[in-house]
């Protein structure tokens, strides 16, 4: 699981989030790991490239929570939007891990079509479902503990 941070174009619109995803252990990004960050770019002639280096650890990190904290001081009320919500990418399609309480099971299969189930803990299950709008994952009766997209 990493933070992503993504710019896809699909059926000509672009759309720009920020969120955990599940990454396979064969994608150049799984490898990144530690005080490293990296852009991967994926382009018709070249295929997926890595560029990568350090960008984090704990000076940096102290550094940059600190100018958050200024800039809060300095702007008090201002209102930062946090979440999914029901923005422009919710039509964004891509398959998503859901975990949802156990007994909501068969009421989000109908909301969002077949789901391939993992094994069920401590009351709630996971599953992966099929390329589906953003949309119908974020929106729906039956609101997911989490939705992540996979990244492929």
């Amino acid at each position: 699981i990493k933070l992503l941070g993504r710019t896809l174009l699909q059926n000509g619109k672009r759309f720009c989030f920020v969120s955990p995803h599940f990454i396979k252990a064969s994608a150049l990004l799984a490898g990144v790991n530690g005080v490293f960050n990296a852009v991967c770019v994926r382009a018709s002639e070249v295929g997926e490239v890595l560029f990568a280096g350090p960008g984090a650890g704990r000076h940096p990190t102290a550094s940059a929570v600190v100018g958050d904290i200024i800039d809060i001081v300095k702007n008090p009320g201002r209102v930062q939007p946090a979440g999914w919500g029901a923005r422009k990418f919710s039509q964004f399609h891509a398959r998503f891990y859901v975990r949802i309480p156990e007994a909501d099971r068969a009421a989000l299969e109908q909301q969002l079509g077949k789901i391939s189930w993992l094994p069920a803990r401590a009351g709630f299950i996971a599953g992966i479902t099929a390329p589906i709008e953003a949309g119908k994952v974020l929106s729906g009766g039956i609101q997911p503990a989490s939705a992540w997209p996979i990244f492929e």
